[in-house]
């Protein structure tokens, strides 16, 4: 429930502001800062590997996101940025753990971004960044003794690409696709994420 109201916080904010390219921004020749807000739906692939068994989910739920950056020129922004996603139930049954865990996950982290204008209200996106997550996880299982409660870390390059258009003179609307990706290769348990994916719309408001 924390979770689900934490996200209807972030979708209000998403209808009120968003980030972009706005014109009027640069009509001064000055960078224009921005805060904005995106939502959409991510699909987690998380790996648990412990002595015996394997956990593994690959799941898709909502995301939400909020940044706050610059736009130097018509070309070039910087942000940095919040996420949650909505929580998600996954059953477990691979031999050994047999069981229901819930889960959701949050990050912070820095992006770039490269515009491509495609007319004076319309651009594409290229974006570059990185960022620290966490998944919380909630492990009932099937006997006594197997139930656990921990957050696993990891950190990820982002990348993605979409297309952006002024809908007003200090609001832009976008659509984005983004990959993030992670070292699935450690042993240990800092490295459990695999890779996010992450469809998402958003609004940037400039001031």
């Amino acid at each position: 429930m924390r979770s689900l109201r934490l996200s209807a916080v972030f979708a209000l904010i998403g209808l009120l502001s968003v980030p972009s390219a706005a014109a009027h921004a640069f009509s001064n020749g000055a960078p224009s800062f921005f805060v904005g807000a995106e939502g959409g739906w991510s699909s987690v692939r998380f790996e648990r590997r412990a002595r015996f068994s394997n956990i593994d989910i690959s799941e898709t739920d909502t995301a939400y996101s909020v940044n706050a950056g610059v736009r130097f020129n018509r070309f070039f922004a910087v942000s940095l940025f919040g996420t949650l996603s909505g929580s998600s139930s996954f059953t477990v049954s691979d031999g050994i753990f047999e069981g229901r865990l819930d889960y959701y996950y949050y990050g912070v982290g820095a992006d770039g971004y490269v515009f491509l204008p495609l007319s004076a209200d319309t651009s594409l996106i290229g974006t570059a960044g990185i960022g620290r997550y966490g998944l919380h996880a909630e492990y009932e299982g099937r006997f006594a003794g197997d139930d656990f409660k921990k957050d696993f870390y990891g950190t990820g390059l982002r990348f993605g690409f979409g297309m952006e258009r002024k809908i007003a003179s200090d609001i832009a609307f976008h659509a984005l696709y983004r990959h993030t990706s992670f070292d699935a290769d450690k042993a240990d348990e800092s490295d459990m994420f695999k890779h996010i994916n992450e469809y998402v719309v958003g609004l940037n408001w400039f001031f």
